[in-house]
């Protein structure tokens, strides 16, 4: 994630707990790349409810996250887990995600994946055939045209 130099001060007291902020100058202004450094194995593998790969090491897709919510009083703002194969994906404390939206900050996109009354909550995934995935697909170009044009990312795509 980039954040603005607005965004890293109004965070900062939680940053510091979790993250390195990486400094990225761009022709559009400066900003930091967040770089979340803490890994919480919070995670009850053997109740998640999701699609391992064949040597049963990786996780293919999770449905229903399960966490121990003993760990998760002590956790950092914003953590990685280390469920392999979703090493990569944050999850953040409720007092993280209030702070983004007591503050107006916009841009992240929350995800609830559980909590502590009713556990996991089933992920609902996007679907990948039939008009609605066709649909998708034609708002992702547009998205990505845009972007390209604006800001130079995605490069070029062959079609």
């Amino acid at each position: 994630m980039a954040f603005t130099p607005h965004t890293v001060e109004v965070l900062r007291d939680q940053i510091a707990q979790c993250a390195d902020m990486l400094p990225v100058k761009t022709p559009y202004g400066d900003y930091a790349w967040f770089n979340c450094t803490q890994y919480l194995d919070c995670v009850i593998q053997d109740r998640i409810e999701g699609t391992r790969d064949d040597t049963g090491k990786y996780w293919l897709s999770i449905d229903k996250w399960v966490f121990d919510e003993t760990m998760l009083l002590e956790a950092p703002p914003v953590f990685r887990t280390t469920v392999l194969g979703y090493d990569l994906r944050y999850f953040c404390t409720d007092s993280f995600k209030s702070r983004i939206e007591e503050t107006g900050l916009v841009g992240m996109e929350f995800t609830p994946v559980w909590n502590s009354e009713t556990g996991g909550i089933l992920q609902e995934f996007p679907i990948l055939l039939g008009p609605e995935s066709l649909e998708i697909g034609i708002q992702w170009e547009k998205c990505r045209d845009e972007l390209s044009s604006r800001f130079g990312i995605f490069g070029s795509v062959a079609k």
